[in-house]
């Protein structure tokens, strides 16, 4: 027991039963708030989980799935995904919610371990509820796309690097065959000459690819790379996913998806495709 300068007792428990409650009920909120999404993802496929789906469904009947319009992720990514063809696509769009809120678990616990903030500790209920419900996370969830999966493996294969150096090569090496813009943090090993973190995300990338070639063939990723040099899907410049010219167009420019932060009349010309941007 401690005393206050005023002479009142303070009890030290009451702070940790506050936190508990708080974190409680932080808990119960976000579990109810899942539920509310959940029903919004099994009503509805998902724009991106319905691309990833219907690739997935192309490579198991033999087609190319790369005709599957705005499909533009690796090969390894449609193999991957071969499980979930054999559920209905409300089904499988469900499966992939609750892979999704499982990643995101894994990078929040992983995110408020490496901040090594006292209140993110002490208030890791109230962290998660921010979390699920910031705007980024709750539109990742509702269209399924892979943002969660994503950032999950890059966080934790940054906690891993100086522990254990080649499974957090591995985690690396696994998102960057999926979505290559990943590859821009190998460069920052480079740059700080972390050099077994180099070395094996290279020797892993190469590995999962000729796994991925050996399952699947390579006319996969010759499809994938003209994917990626002709954008078949967009104009290359306009597809914010692969390009940071995309990316530019898309936060100052006029377009269909939101209100630019500066208008730039120079880039506002209609493209004849889609009603996108040249």
């Amino acid at each position: 027991m401690v005393v206050q300068a005023s002479g009142l007792p303070i009890d030290m428990n009451s702070a940790s039963r506050m936190r508990s409650i708080v974190n409680r009920l932080a808990i119960l909120v976000t579990g109810t708030y899942l539920v509310f999404v959940g029903t919004i993802v099994f009503s509805s496929e998902g724009s991106d989980f319905l691309v990833y789906y219907n690739a997935a469904l192309a490579f198991r009947d033999g087609a190319n799935p790369y005709d599957v319009p705005t499909y533009t992720y690796s090969p390894l990514f449609v193999q991957l995904l071969q499980p979930l063809v054999f559920f209905s696509g409300p089904q499988a769009r469900l499966i992939w919610f609750f892979l999704q809120v499982i990643c995101l678990a894994v990078l929040i616990a992983v995110c408020i371990r490496m901040s090594g903030s006292r209140y993110a500790r002490q208030y890791w209920g109230l962290t998660t509820l921010c979390t699920f419900t910031a705007m980024p996370t709750y539109l990742d969830l509702v269209l399924g796309q892979v943002g969660s999966f994503m950032a999950a493996f890059i966080v934790t294969s940054y906690i891993l690097a100086q522990s254990r150096p080649f499974l957090a090569s591995f985690l690396l090496s696994f998102s960057i065959v999926i979505k290559l813009y990943t590859a821009v943090i190998w460069f920052a090993y480079v740059q700080i000459q972390r050099w077994k973190m180099a070395y094996s995300t290279i020797v892993f990338c190469l590995l999962l690819v000729f796994v991925s070639i050996a399952i699947g063939g390579q006319n996969g990723y010759i499809h994938f790379a003209t994917e990626l040099m002709q954008g078949s899907a967009y104009p290359h410049t306009a597809e914010h996913n692969n390009s940071l010219f995309g990316y530019w167009l898309r936060l100052f420019t006029t377009n269909p998806f939101v209100h630019p932060l500066i208008p730039c009349l120079l880039y506002t010309s209609p493209s004849p495709r889609d009603g996108l941007l040249s």
